[in-house]
């Protein structure tokens, strides 16, 4: 377990540095094509939940700095965590759910 700058706070590296790789890996993959996103519906079941679990692991990020910080430093890391979840949404999530409307998570409807 690596531990963080934030006392209290421990990071497993291997998983979060898996994580970060994935999305960054979906990004690429998806601005460098025009066709859907994972036709097979298992697979795409797949990579949501691997989605929610990051988002999830952002959200708890934020909750553990935010009583150790300064509120500037706050702010921006939540405009920063914020860009990314909406990156996440915009360039994943939401395709896949468009291919497959029967994986969109219900607080998702619209």
């Amino acid at each position: 377990m690596q531990s963080s700058a934030v006392p209290g706070l421990h990071l497993s590296g291997n998983r979060v540095t898996q994580d970060l790789a994935l999305l960054f890996v979906a990004n690429e993959y998806l601005s460098s094509r025009s066709l859907t996103l994972f036709e097979n519906p298992e697979t795409a079941k797949y990579v949501l939940q691997v989605f929610f679990n990051i988002n999830d692991q952002m959200n708890d990020s934020i909750r553990a700095v935010e009583k150790q910080t300064s509120l500037e430093e706050l702010k921006v890391f939540k405009r920063g965590v914020g860009h990314v979840m909406y990156e996440v949404f915009e360039q994943i999530v939401e395709p896949i759910c468009k291919q497959h409307p029967s994986l969109r998570p219900p607080e998702m409807e619209r």
